[in-house]
Formats: C-alpha cells, sequence, structure tokens
C-alpha cells in the first residue's frame, strides 16, 4: 500500500531529504520527524527510514522513552504500562501482530474471562462424549504398546 504524499508538508519534508540525501529516496522509505513536529522539515529533524516497519518502531521507542524513559522497553497489554522485556511474556503471532503481557496480568485476566463466562467455555455432550472417545482411543493404544514391548522384550531375552 502506497500513501499518498499529498501534503504541503510532506512534499517537502521529501525534497529536503532527497536533497541532503543526494538522490531520490528509495521505494518504501518513508521520513520520519524526531521531535514529530511535520511543519519542522530541519535536516537534523529528519531521518529517512527504509520502510514503515521501521518508521513504527521510532515511533513505538518514542512512546516508551516519553512514558517511562526507556525506549526500549514495551508495554503490558492488559495493565498499560511499560516494563523491561525480560519481565514480560512477548508472543509472535501470524496473523494480529504481537502479544506483549505480563505473566501476571494475563493470569488474573483469564480467570475474570473464565469466570464471567463459565457457561460459555463448557463442553457440549457431544464434545464431551468425543473427548472420552479419544481418551479411551488412546488407552487401548497405550495397551497394545505396552503387550507389543512386553512381547518384544521376551523374545529379545530367549535369544532367537
Amino acid at each position: 500500500m502506497k500513501l499518498e504524499r499529498s501534503s504541503k508538508a510532506q512534499r517537502e519534508a521529501i525534497a529536503i531529504a532527497e536533497t541532503t540525501l543526494g538522490k531520490p529516496l528509495p521505494i518504501g522509505a518513508e521520513v520520519h520527524h524526531v521531535d514529530e513536529n511535520p511543519l519542522n522539515n530541519k535536516p537534523q529533524n529528519l531521518v529517512i527510514c527504509e520502510d514503515r516497519t521501521y518508521h513504527w518502531l521510532l515511533h513505538q521507542r518514542a512512546r516508551a522513552l516519553k512514558a517511562c524513559g526507556h525506549a526500549d522497553w514495551l508495554k503490558c497489554r492488559i495493565c498499560k504500562k511499560y516494563d523491561d522485556p525480560t519481565n514480560l511474556k512477548i508472543q509472535e503471532r501470524q496473523t494480529a501482530g504481537t502479544n506483549i503481557y505480563h505473566q501476571n496480568c494475563i493470569s488474573q485476566y483469564t480467570k475474570q474471562y473464565y469466570k464471567g463466562n463459565k457457561e460459555k467455555w463448557r463442553r457440549t455432550p457431544e464434545q464431551e462424549e468425543r473427548r472420552q472417545e479419544r481418551r479411551r482411543q488412546q488407552k487401548e493404544e497405550q495397551r497394545i504398546l505396552k503387550a507389543v514391548n512386553e512381547w518384544l522384550e521376551t523374545l529379545a531375552g530367549s535369544n532367537i
């Protein structure tokens, strides 16, 4: 998806960045304003970002620095507090970004959520029946495996 570079301030920032760089910006590159003021197009206030992901990272780090004084800290999605990444669980997801939370926060959240929705999480009789059938099959497979292993041990012990 390509952003429309229509505003005068955006065009000016891009022109100044290209002049400073000495060539046109690469495709996908974005211009970041360090002070987050889009009208301040001084060259020392502009950073050329290779892509939108890096530009977003600069904004995320600026928010963390402003909130807690540590640019590398992350925000718990549940309590909304910034903390050292070593104190947080970071769960990469393929479809919806990254889950970042304190283990304590997710435990409390989960307890509260399930407490208010017990009926929603209860198995239907059909689900319970399928679950019990799977457990019976697993036990039968384990019993057969045990019998085969015992038989193999007796064969190995008789040195045939």
